[in-house]
């Protein structure tokens, strides 16, 4: 190297090092920028994933919510009865009646499974509107009910299964998130007017069954049917009982002795 080279090697190498310099401090930057973004993103999506789950939650409650003069109306029709009343059926009028009781026997009907199957069957409605639309997947048919007073609690048997991700990367999670979908309904179900009909009408097998007069034994105690549409068939006596807003029809056999 000759010695005027020499002289402007330090100028060159300066002049290399300023223009390196805010290279690497823009590259740096965006690195740090990037990092920054992606553990913003990371954080939000993780802040909104209990709001996402209540939500979810809430979709489901308010669709039983919505659903209850159905439920209540489609388990009056049926009597309360998931499954065939112990003395079979018959036709009054054009509605179905559950015969009620073999001999002094009264058959209740399991008020909480009805619910339950009803409940299922029409909240699915509104959950399979939803799988439609949404990443997140509602199990269906999944719910046990418990009734407290007028509180309808909806126990999930599956929970759900939540992956949480970057909206509009749906295909890029960070995590995955399980929750179950339970909920409380409050609704003034009037559910206990099933008991009270099925008490009476345990009494009124108990005392009118093989009676001498049946007919009068149902008229003595007319007490206990003070509401009730009452008409006969054959040796089957027939009541309308009002339940809640709807309607429930009963028939006990009361041959005479």
């Amino acid at each position: 190297m000759n010695k005027r080279a020499a002289q402007y090697l330090p100028l060159f190498l300066l002049f290399m090092v300023l223009m390196a310099v805010p290279i690497l401090y823009w590259r740096l930057s965006v690195k740090m920028d990037e990092t920054k973004k992606a553990v913003s993103e990371d954080q939000l999506i993780l802040l909104s994933a209990p709001y996402d789950k209540e939500d979810t939650i809430n979709y489901a409650e308010k669709s039983a919510q919505l659903s209850m003069p159905e439920i209540l109306g489609a388990m009056a029709l049926a009597n309360g009865y998931s499954t065939p009343p112990c003395g079979g059926t018959l036709d009054s009028g054009g509605k179905k009646c559950a015969i009620v009781n073999t001999g002094t026997n009264i058959c209740r009907p399991s008020i909480t499974d009805t619910l339950s199957g009803y409940l299922n069957l029409y909240v699915d409605n509104y959950i399979k509107e939803f799988n439609a639309k949404s990443f997140t997947k509602l199990p269906t048919n999944n719910y046990e009910v418990y009734i407290e007073g007028n509180n309808i609690h909806a126990i999930a048997i599956l929970p759900v299964k939540k992956s949480l991700t970057i909206k509009g990367t749906e295909l890029d999670t960070i995590g995955t998130m399980w929750f179950a979908p339970s909920f409380t309904v409050q609704y003034d179900h009037k559910l206990d007017d099933y008991k009270k009909a099925f008490d009476a009408l345990t009494i009124l097998a108990n005392d009118c069954f093989k009676h001498a007069d049946p007919a009068k034994c149902v008229s003595d105690n007319s007490h206990l049917t003070t509401g009730w549409t009452t008409t006969t068939s054959g040796t089957n006596f027939i009541f309308e009982i009002p339940i809640g807003p709807n309607k429930a029809c009963y028939a006990l056999s009361l041959p005479s002795a």
